[in-house]
């Protein structure tokens, strides 16, 4: 592999780390949740607990997807996932409908979890650029951490524009196209 390709695929990982971070609904999540949503801080909590148990549960399963059908593809189906979850999530102000949300969320971070940091060793690691990995790898938190920072900041401005269920669902469109760039990067061998 050229640098010149490897570079390409290393912008292309941090762009779709980026996009995949832009969840907009950070910033306004218990107005979402207690306003919008019309449930207590307690069931908005327990959301959050029944996120993390299915993120357990769907861990295995989804690292099967990764080595079934590619890394590149388990990129772009967790990426799917949050789409279809942020759609879910803010269509109807129910409880059971964010029950389900929650899951869809977790199945998106279950597919790429793991996935991301072995599709970029691989890559390195087909262009002998494995000694790379680290610094590669900091820079792409560096650079999902930065998608955190503007999803808040963002968020809080379409909320107070568009409402507090504008941000879940604007969420959708980062998420697809970090499904979009997944789907461009290269399986690595």
């Amino acid at each position: 592999m050229k640098t010149k390709d490897l570079r390409v695929i290393i912008w292309q990982y941090y762009a779709h780390n980026f996009f995949r971070q832009l969840a907009f609904f950070t910033a306004v999540l218990i107005p979402f949740f207690t306003q919008w949503g019309g449930i207590t801080v307690f069931q908005a909590q327990a959301l959050q607990s029944w996120f993390m148990l299915w993120a357990f549960v769907l861990e295995v399963p989804t690292g099967a997807i990764a080595d079934v059908i590619g890394r590149k593809y388990s990129l772009a189906v967790g990426a799917a996932f949050a789409v279809i979850g942020a759609l879910v999530y803010g269509s109807i102000p129910r409880f059971e409908v964010f029950l389900l949300g929650e899951v869809l969320f977790a199945a998106g971070v279950a597919c790429t979890s793991g996935a991301d940091e072995a599709f970029l060793y691989d890559t390195l690691k087909s262009a002998g650029k494995e000694r790379m990995a680290k610094t590669i790898m900091t820079r792409a938190h560096a650079i999902m951490l930065s998608g955190i920072m503007v999803a808040a900041l963002t968020g809080s401005v379409i909320a107070s524009q568009f409402g507090l269920n504008a941000p879940i669902l604007l969420s959708a469109i980062p998420f697809a196209i970090a499904a979009f760039i997944a789907l461009l990067l290269p399986e690595p061998p």
